[in-house]
C-alpha cells in the first residue's frame, strides 16, 4: 500500500491501481512499465498470454494492456479469457497497426503504438474511468 501526503491539491490514495501489460517485446514492455509508474500506477508484465493470465488468476488487476500479437497467440484470447473470468475488468490491445483489427470484439480499447506517452495515458485514465 502507498500513501500520497505530497500536497494538498493532490488527492490521497490508499492503495495504487494495478495495470498488466503483456507484450512479448520486453523493449516495450519496460517503456510502458516506466510510463506507467511514473503516472503512479502499479505495474505487472508478462511475455506471454498464459504468463499474463497467470498473473491475473493470481493478483487484483484493475486493468489489462496487452500487444495484439504475442508470439504466435493474440490480445484477442487474452481479452476473451480476461472478460470470461472478470468481465469488470477493462482490457485495452494496441497495435502498430493503424485501422482496428476487426477482431477485437471483447476489447474495450483499441490503442495505437504510435501514440505519445501523454495520449497513452489520458486512454488508460479513460479505461480506468479516472
Amino acid at each position: 500500500m502507498t500513501t500520497d501526503f505530497s500536497g494538498s491539491a493532490a488527492p490521497i490514495r490508499l492503495q495504487n491501481l494495478v495495470i498488466l501489460c503483456i507484450d512479448d517485446k520486453k523493449v516495450l514492455l519496460d517503456l510502458h512499465k516506466a510510463v506507467l509508474q511514473a503516472a503512479g500506477y502499479d505495474v505487472l508484465t508478462a511475455t506471454t498470454q498464459s504468463e499474463g493470465m497467470e498473473i491475473f488468476k493470481t493478483f487484483k488487476v484493475d486493468l489489462v494492456l496487452t500487444d495484439h500479437l504475442i508470439k504466435g497467440e493474440s490480445g484477442v484470447g487474452v481479452a476473451e479469457m480476461v472478460k470470461g473470468m472478470r468481465p469488470e475488468v477493462p482490457v485495452g490491445i494496441y497495435s502498430g497497426a493503424v485501422e482496428v483489427p476487426a477482431d477485437t470484439r471483447f476489447a474495450d480499447a483499441f490503442l495505437s503504438k504510435s501514440m505519445g506517452s501523454t495520449q497513452f495515458l489520458v486512454e488508460v485514465g479513460r479505461l480506468l474511468k479516472l
